[in-house]
């Protein structure tokens, strides 16, 4: 018995070497400069986006005389839902931005709810892009 024991541990440790050495040979080589690229794209697009909301909360506050919290959460909110939304159809997006707009005109912001559903296109294209 105690023969058995001992072949069944020099078999385990026969396999355990063999997933060692296999796993070392299948294991890319990194080489530092072939991601600078793809690290820079990503750092754009958040920079981009960023700018873009940054833009229009001025644009609301300044040229559509709004208060500051009313532009930040609506333009929070149409974000988040950009986020919630980014991997359905083309046909949501276009029924989400549609029900901005109507719902600018209908408390009299169509202009800033134009804006907000360019924020919304921009979340989705800003998410779009950084998953490729």
């Amino acid at each position: 018995m105690h023969k058995y024991f001992i072949r069944e541990i020099k078999a385990m440790e026969r396999e355990k070497e063999e997933i060692i050495i296999e796993e070392f040979k299948t294991s890319p080589k990194k080489n530092e400069n072939s991601h600078k690229p793809q690290e820079y794209q990503n750092f754009i697009l958040p920079v981009a986006f960023c700018i873009t909301f940054l833009v229009a909360v001025l644009a609301g506050m300044f040229w559509l005389k709004l208060s500051v919290v009313l532009v930040c959460v609506i333009l929070v909110l149409e974000s988040l839902i950009g986020v919630c939304l980014h991997d359905t159809p083309v046909w949501v997006h276009g029924m989400e931005i549609v029900i901005s707009v109507v719902a600018g005109i209908i408390f009299g912001q169509p202009v800033f709810m134009i804006i907000a559903a360019a924020i919304y296109v921009a979340t989705i294209l800003a998410l779009h892009y950084m998953r490729q």
